[in-house]
Order: C-alpha cells, then sequence, then structure tokens
C-alpha cells in the first residue's frame, strides 16, 4: 500500500472507530443508567475529557515507535466491548464516569492520538505532503461521517452487542498494525522534524 494511503487509511479507521465506540458506548449505559440528563452530561465530560488528554499524548508523538506500540496494545486488555458488572454505587454520577472509564477509556484515548500522531510520524516522513497534513484531517472527517452514518443504520439494527463488540476488537487489531505500519524506523532515532521560519513570540501565544 502506498505510504500516503497508509496514513488516510489510518486517519479514516481510527476516526470511524472512536465515533462507533462512543455510539457503543451509548446503547451500553443505556438499560443501566437510563437516558437522564446526568448520563448525557458524564457522557459529554468523559470523552471531551479523554479526547483532550489524547492531544496531551499527541505532543509527546516523537516517542520511539516502540513506545507507542506499548499504548496500543492497551485496549486489547479491555476488549470486546462490555460494561464492567459492579455494585450499584451511592453515587450515579461517578459510577458512570467510572464505568466509561473501565469500559471504553482505554480504546477511545488511543484512537483519539491517531490524527497528531500521525502528523508528527508524516512530519518525518519523506512523502512531499508531510508538511501539508490537511489530507489527514480530511480522511478523519469521512470516517467520523461514515460511523455517525453506518452504525444507526446498518450495524446497531443488525448486529447485537456482543456481535458488535467481536467485530469492533477485529478492526482495531487491523488499525494498530497500520498504525505501526506507518511509524518511522523503528531503529532510527526519532529527532524533532525540521520547522520553517521563527517560533512564535510570548505575546502571539497570548493573543493564540
Amino acid at each position: 500500500m502506498p505510504q500516503r494511503l497508509r496514513f488516510q487509511a489510518l486517519a479514516f479507521i481510527g476516526s470511524f472507530l472512536a465515533f462507533c465506540l462512543e455510539l457503543a458506548a451509548a446503547k451500553l449505559l443505556l438499560p443501566r443508567f437510563g437516558g437522564s440528563a446526568y448520563v448525557w452530561t458524564g457522557a459529554m465530560m468523559f470523552f471531551q475529557g479523554a479526547l483532550l488528554l489524547a492531544y496531551l499524548y499527541g505532543r509527546k508523538a516523537r516517542l520511539h515507535p516502540r513506545a507507542h506500540a506499548v499504548v496500543l496494545a492497551l485496549p486489547f486488555f479491555f476488549l470486546p466491548l462490555a460494561l464492567p458488572s459492579s455494585p450499584p454505587a451511592s453515587a450515579p454520577f461517578v459510577e458512570l464516569l467510572w464505568a466509561l472509564i473501565r469500559s471504553v477509556g482505554a480504546p477511545f484515548f488511543v484512537l483519539s492520538t491517531t490524527v497528531v500522531v500521525a502528523q508528527s510520524w508524516l512530519m518525518r516522513s519523506d512523502l512531499p505532503e508531510r508538511k501539508d497534513g490537511y489530507f489527514l484531517y480530511a480522511a478523519s472527517n469521512a470516517g467520523a461521517a461514515c460511523a455517525l452514518l453506518s452504525y444507526p443504520l446498518l450495524i446497531e439494527p443488525l448486529l447485537a452487542v456482543s456481535a458488535q463488540g467481536r467485530l469492533w476488537l477485529g478492526l482495531y487489531a487491523m488499525y494498530a498494525a497500520l498504525c505501526l505500519s506507518t511509524a518511522p524506523s523503528w531503529r532510527a532515532p526519532l529527532t524533532e522534524p525540521a520547522t520553517d521560519g521563527r517560533a512564535p513570540s510570548a505575546r502571539e501565544r497570548a493573543l493564540w
């Protein structure tokens, strides 16, 4: 597979799986927690917080591919998708967040790092587009749109939750292998990519 196509496929599959995971998590939560306002608010807080942590991790994406391979392996300890069995808590909001962390926390975190990690690795590739990673965001948006359309129309009506979990596990294994195939050389040390122009001033950073 051409290198550019590998990067595009990685961004597409990562976004597709992340959005499917959010919808599958809602299906898992609904019978146990219901559809009240605290469930919506808590889930939104969890996913936004996990996304922020993933972006912070992406700032360190220059780490060796072996280090990211360890991160990619973490979700396998939480798959296939299932809600952890625990006794009812006196604080349902805390129980909701804990259930999300234990069930989909690791997979969602890893998938949310996809574009920032891919863009960092793209900068170290020999592709002509290495300084313009917007095609990664286009592929990621396409994956998100595909998930939002296919889950309610195809996946959710046709597959039980257990079957969805097995399918998701297989697709995640493909994603992990594809991610490692796009990484820079596993033997070469990763240096900071060359940048053009001056660094932003403190005033510019404050304005941003």
